[in-house]
């Protein structure tokens, strides 16, 4: 999926250095090992270039076993992460268009699998950010459509509730699909659905701030810094924590 980009930053050069040295002979590679090595380095991801080694060895794999698109999904998580880890503007429309095109595969690999839809929603949100303009009130249409199917498949799907809750709170009604109404009730979907997802927490939080509930919002924040962070979401828990943290000081 990789085109040709036309910037040069230090974290793309580190990139660029890890693709070469970390590329051996095709004949020495399994698609079994390729995802092995993907997965660790995933699990490394706080850690720099270790995302990107991650959707290297995910891509590499896939071409070795092109059957295997279920890998479509990790592979649309990482760019989504890479574009939220980018700092710089060309970077992150890159990583924008990576996550949008790998979710629409995912998607239309593994339609009746509620992750796949809902990360391509929130692909779809990541580049609308990075591209304004007409196409990108598209997206976000798209993006909803994507995942009112996801919780349609699984209703009690936490992460999808949070980022319809994000969509229609942030986007203007009278253009796009806000709805406060229903960025409420997904948010606390959300927290109900996932109540150990720090990133829930915060979304109704700052919904309750948007409508002066600033009691409740604390509430939020505060279970928020109370929570464990799961093993599988050890970085990203730590992220929202000191975004609450942020949150806290504004209210």
């Amino acid at each position: 999926m990789k085109r040709y980009c036309p910037f040069v930053t230090p974290a793309f050069a580190g990139m660029a250095v890890l693709l070469v040295i970390s590329t051996p002979p095709v004949w020495a590679e399994s698609a079994k090992a390729l995802i092995k090595e993907a997965e660790a380095a995933w699990q490394r991801r706080d850690k720099p270039l270790q995302t990107e080694a991650a959707i290297v060895l995910w891509e590499r794999a896939l071409r070795l076993a092109p059957e295997r698109t279920e890998l479509y999904i990790p592979l649309t998580r990482a760019s989504g992460r890479a574009y939220r880890q980018s700092k710089d503007p060309g970077e992150r429309k890159y990583w924008s268009e990576e996550a949008r095109s790998y979710g629409a595969l995912a998607a239309e690999k593994n339609p009746s699998r509620p992750e796949a839809l809902a990360l391509y929603g929130e692909a779809l949100g990541q580049w609308a950010q990075s591209h304004k303009g007409p196409k990108s009130l598209a997206a976000v249409r798209q993006a909803v459509k994507n995942l009112e199917k996801a919780v349609s498949l699984s209703p009690r799907y936490a992460f999808a509730h949070m980022l319809l809750a994000q969509f229609y709170e942030k986007s203007p009604g009278w253009i796009s699909v806000g709805n406060r109404k229903k960025a409420l009730e997904h948010a606390e979907r959300a927290v109900e659905y996932g109540p150990d997802s720090a990133i829930h927490h915060n979304t109704l939080a700052e919904i309750y701030k948007a409508r002066g509930r600033k009691v409740e919002a604390l509430k939020e924040l505060e279970n928020t810094l109370a929570l464990k962070p799961p093993k599988d979401a050890v970085p990203e828990t730590r992220a929202d924590q000191d975004n609450a943290r942020d949150m806290l000081k504004g209210l």
